[in-house]
């Protein structure tokens, strides 16, 4: 009813390395057993030496900035610190910020907005877990696309949001404080309701839809049942419900260092997000309004003496699952699109690439609902006939 009024899609986000990718401790660890070096032999793999040169300097730079705000009481303060990090083309600020503990309580955190390179939108702070003591001194960077695209998309539109994560408690409510400051998507006291925390670690236990939005334990019964108004967001698919993949986005994993580099295709994951969630909203919403006017028609004419199910074997009213199988079929158009995009990235030449992006953007929406019954794939390869 609460999405049906507001003619807006619920949305539920992973965070880690799809809202945003955070750090802890020693980031440029030596240990091969460390998450760094898992990530470094990847790095290894897919990229040139000049490349991985840059991508190390990124880390280099970035780990130098922790050890410093874990530091930064030996130089004066937050104020001193960031002062010295300061030049005339980069400017940092700090301030100490309320936050919301899982437990209800409120504590004052420290936290410094970092202007680095690549990277615009990097924050530190300490989240200061309960005992047994560990290193909590954090950096976090916050996706391109989410402050300037994503978060106003959620914002204008009223959009009912839920978080699904791994990570524990206290650091997912912290996490989602610093991509909704203000609290305009997620209430502060919404976040027990809103943000849901699943042991993947454990094999047993997979993130599920039913649990985070409505609270429901998933079972035969819900499997069995659809939720076409539910999106959601993840860079993987393995830690979801088997059956609950009709509602999945998947997204690709969120890497900072790929904005180290030129010749390293920046991460436009949110901005190409947003537009296939615009298109999304438009086509579900056309739909509902078409059933609307269905359903007052059947209803006037069992008004006037004609019976309904003549009107509805005639098709003169679609059911429900004919509007749920549309919303699937668009949600699948929308994953080839983001397939195609992912295949023009690698092309050889980047203008043709960045062409083709414009022109599918552009044109997707009325390629989705081509009467011929041509795909996008098959709209690709007329274009890129045309144009290389």
């Amino acid at each position: 009813v609460e999405v049906l009024k507001a003619q807006s899609l619920c949305y539920c986000f992973d965070l880690d390395e799809t809202l945003l990718k955070s750090y802890c401790g020693n980031i440029v660890n030596e240990d091969p057993e460390s998450s760094f070096q898992r990530e470094w032999k990847i790095i290894e793999d897919q990229y040139s030496s000049e490349q991985k040169d840059m991508i190390r300097q990124f880390f280099t730079h970035f780990n130098e900035r922790l050890k410093e705000f874990r530091k930064r009481e030996e130089v004066g303060g937050l104020d001193n610190l960031v002062r010295k990090w300061g030049n005339r083309k980069k400017r940092h600020t700090c301030q100490i910020e309320t936050a919301v503990l899982s437990n209800g309580n409120t504590v004052r955190r420290p936290v410094v907005k970092y202007d680095g390179p690549g990277n615009e939108n990097v924050r530190l702070t300490e989240i200061q877990f309960p005992p047994p003591p560990v290193d909590t001194n954090m950096i976090f960077f916050i996706r391109p696309g989410w402050s300037n695209r994503l978060l106003p998309f959620l914002k204008e539109r009223r959009q009912s949001v839920w978080v699904s994560t791994a990570g524990e408690m206290d650091y997912s409510y912290e996490a989602w404080r610093l991509l909704d400051p203000r609290g305009e998507v997620i209430k502060r006291n919404s976040f027990k309701q809103r943000i849901n925390n699943v042991d993947v670690k454990n094999k047993n236990e997979k993130k599920s839809i039913w649990k985070c939005v409505l609270n429901e334990s998933p079972s035969r019964l819900t499997s069995t049942r659809d939720l076409p108004f539910v999106v959601t967001i993840d860079d993987r698919t393995d830690v979801w419900l088997p059956n609950e993949g009709a509602y999945l986005h998947n997204i690709k994993a969120f890497k900072p260092y790929k904005n180290a580099h030129q010749t390293i295709p920046r991460d436009n994951e949110l901005m190409r997000m947003v537009s296939l969630f615009k298109m999304l909203e438009e086509e579900v919403w056309a739909d509902v309004k078409a059933r609307d006017g269905q359903a007052k028609a059947l209803w006037e004419s069992e008004a006037q003496g004609i019976d309904p199910a003549a009107a509805w074997a005639r098709g003169e009213v679609k059911p429900l699952q004919h509007f749920v199988s549309r919303v699937n079929r668009m949600r699948q158009s929308l994953q080839e699109m983001d397939g195609l995009l992912d295949i023009i990235d690698r092309l050889p030449s980047p203008p043709t690439a960045d062409t083709c992006r414009k022109y599918l953007i552009k044109h997707a929406e009325a390629l989705l609902r081509d009467k011929d019954g041509r795909t996008l794939l098959d709209a690709l390869n007329q274009f890129l006939t045309l144009n290389t």
